[in-house]
């Protein structure tokens, strides 16, 4: 079933997300119609109060005073496709469909500009449903990292998103010179519907990213001969919503920026995003299990060596451990040929290698009677990413038909952060490249509209993990934003 979601992610230019919105890395390729339509350029040029996601210096720039609120729309169409010719797996992702909703405020006044927005960092995801044929990824032939022979047949999905609570401020040191910083409130929510083939499981185990006390028992029941083999295991946590994922989690985090304006022409812009503190994301959760066991031990405690196949649902909490956004730096510089014309450029260095190395989820079972053996017991499993880091390179250009009408277009290419022996299709962040263009209309000194559309081709990549090898993930969107402007009191430059 293709689905449509409503993301409650309100941000200042426009854009936000809630999941599989995997553009640079997880980060989105622009914040704002005005930047996305000129490729993500924003570091040296007024894109509005998408400003104070990337360079909180260029709020304001170009006036002496005025006020300024803005809400938007955006939609992000992520195509996702799974294959595995060796399996006959050919699966798309039915997570194609985001609506995001922005609002943000900010007014100066002698020299000084603050404001306050709330937007969407970025995110990824999935949504791949439950196996109803052999063709589909978690059915049969093939797991989402693996070969097996039949798992839980139940949905299986991803979704994470990242937003910010945003109080930015800048000051003129002088006609040339502007420094500017926010503080940013960070929270993040997670939603995992996640099967795993007993190989894979055991692929983890001997590779060290498997412990805590429900394993050592798992193990302590294997050497025994109370189990003889593992099917599958299942991490299951998700509250089913729009809105928010299962497992929340909040901190802080900041930036800092200025610009240098060398001549009416020219101007050069420079930023730095800090790592943010994001605290674990806590929720509840299920963690399913069949195994090949003694089905008089699972029963009654008394093994009676009549191997069955048993499957365990155990509900606890689900911890995942230090998920941080990564430190960001951007540079980049505008210049007007003419009047009309506006030529942008920028870097972006997202060091995903700091924050990206492994993802590790820690389950602890409830200490309930009806989880059995397990209750009070945990589970720590890491699953490795060794994501790199993420050079972006960014070109925009703006043409200012008449008074109304301005027109742009803007190109955004980047390295794809996902090692192949890495990649997995519930995170296929993989996208590379975006086409973009937009427009903007004045239709008065009031009102504003602006509106971008951006198209990534497909990036195609094949695993050559243990974990992956042969999978075929291709990912590719087609995103667009709308924001409207109404500002007030506005003294012009």
């Amino acid at each position: 079933m293709k689905k449509t979601k409503l993301a409650l992610a309100i941000a200042t230019a426009g854009l936000v997300s809630t999941s599989a919105f995997a553009t640079n890395g997880m980060n989105m390729e622009g914040y704002g119609p005005v930047s996305t339509a000129m490729g993500g350029t924003a570091s040296a040029f007024n894109i509005g109060l998408g400003g104070m996601m990337n360079n909180p210096a260029t709020m304001g720039m170009g006036s002496v005073e005025g006020n300024k609120i803005q809400v938007a729309i955006g939609n992000l169409r992520p195509d996702i496709n799974v294959k595995h010719s060796t399996y006959g797996i050919d699966q798309d992702s039915d997570g194609t469909s985001y609506l995001m909703p922005g609002f943000g405020y900010a007014t100066k006044k002698n020299g000084l500009t603050w404001g306050v927005g709330i937007l969407g960092q970025g995110g990824m995801g999935t949504e791949y449903g439950k196996a109803t044929s052999s063709s589909d990824l978690f059915a049969g032939g093939m797991s989402m990292m693996g070969s097996q022979t039949a798992l839980s047949g139940e949905e299986n999905r991803s979704e994470l998103s990242v937003g910010r609570v945003i109080v930015p401020v800048n000051m003129e040191v002088n006609d040339k010179l502007t420094v500017g910083g926010s503080i940013d409130y960070v929270w993040a929510g997670m939603d995992i519907m996640m099967d795993m083939s007993g190989g894979q499981f055991g692929t983890l185990a001997t590779g060290g990213n498997v412990s805590g006390t429900m394993y050592t028992g798992l193990n302590s029941m294997m050497t025994g001969g109370l189990v003889t083999d593992v099917n599958w295991a299942r991490f299951d946590f998700s509250d089913n919503s729009d809105y928010t994922g299962e497992a929340k989690g909040t901190g802080l985090g900041g930036k800092l920026g200025l610009t240098y304006k060398v001549n009416d022409k020219l101007s050069f812009g420079a930023s730095y995003h800090t790592k943010t503190n994001i605290s674990d994301m806590k929720g509840d959760a299920t963690l399913s299990m069949q195994v090949q066991g003694d089905q008089g031990y699972f029963t009654t405690g008394t093994p009676d060596a009549n191997i069955q196949t048993i499957t365990a649902n155990v509900t606890g909490k689900i911890a995942v451990k230090d998920f941080q956004w990564p430190a960001t730096f951007a540079l980049g510089m505008a210049y007007r040929p003419t009047d009309k014309w506006l030529v942008t450029a920028d870097f972006k260095r997202i060091n995903w290698s700091e924050t990206m190395k492994d993802f590790r989820m820690v389950f602890t079972a409830d200490n309930i009677a009806s989880n059995g053996g397990f209750a009070g017991t945990s589970i720590d499993v890491t699953l490795p990413q060794n994501w790199e880091d993420q050079n972006v390179f960014m070109l925009g250009t703006a043409y200012q038909y008449n008074k109304n009408l301005t027109v742009r277009a803007g190109i955004n290419v980047a390295n794809n952060p996902v090692p192949n022996a890495e990649v997995n299709p519930l995170f296929p962040a993989t996208v590379e490249r975006h086409y973009t263009l937009g427009m903007g209309y004045n239709f008065n000194e009031n009102s504003t509209v602006d509106f971008s559309l951006t198209h990534a081709p497909a990036t195609e990549v094949k695993g050559t993990g243990d974990l992956n090898q042969g999978l075929e993930i291709s990912h590719a969107q087609t995103n667009w934003q709308l924001m409207y402007t109404y500002q007030w009191g506005v003294v012009k430059k």
